[in-house]
């Protein structure tokens, strides 16, 4: 909170918080993430960008911000440069993988999509990254390979079942959209996101 303080308000005082913490990096490196980002945050609003890149250089895990520039990449188009940065990530965890597929998705790319989707470890599959390939099947017209993947989710949640319903009504498979909400809300109060 004092690190968002500090880069909303860039006065002197701020100015003097954010040398101070310059001056002890070495503390700030056994910090979580969270703090190192938010300290990031305050270097790159006082434009101190060389002390910003010597930061993010040291910093011993870089998933936050490896994430975002490939959210970035993706979307604005760039998707060659998202998967650089994705293929040079040595173990990808899953918002990396995540935000990698959600790119091959916004860019109409599903097949990519899939294929990362398949590579990625089974265990690490979460509600979020379910909804990013059914998006980016919906997308790309892959109607078989969404009924695939969400057939074999354990856990239907209201999100993903809303996913594959859009996905069925972009292939114009109304009465199939209808039927699978019907069967959601057999067991599950309506979902107002599925109309």
């Amino acid at each position: 909170m004092l690190f968002n303080a500090c880069a909303q308000l860039r006065n002197e005082r701020a100015l003097k918080i954010k040398n101070s913490f310059l001056n002890q990096m070495s503390k700030l490196f056994n910090s979580t993430n969270h703090v190192v980002n938010s300290f990031l945050n305050i270097l790159i609003k006082f434009r101190d960008i060389s002390s910003a890149e010597n930061v993010f250089v040291q910093m011993k895990t870089k998933e936050i911000i490896t994430c975002g520039i490939i959210m970035q990449e993706g979307k604005v188009g760039y998707v060659g440069k998202a998967l650089n940065i994705f293929d040079h990530v040595e173990k990808p965890n899953i918002m990396i993988y995540t935000a990698m597929i959600n790119s091959f998705g916004l860019n109409g790319m599903g097949h990519e999509a899939v294929d990362l989707y398949r590579r990625m470890p089974i265990d690490i599959h979460d509600e979020v990254t379910y909804i990013c390939i059914l998006n980016a099947c919906s997308h790309s017209g892959l109607i078989d390979e969404a009924h695939s993947i969400y057939n074999n989710i354990k856990v239907k949640t209201e999100r993903i079942t809303t996913a594959m319903v859009d996905c069925m009504s972009r292939m114009f498979m109304f009465d199939e959209a209808q039927q699978l909400i019907d069967n959601f809300e057999l067991s599950h109060p309506p979902g107002f996101a599925m109309y």
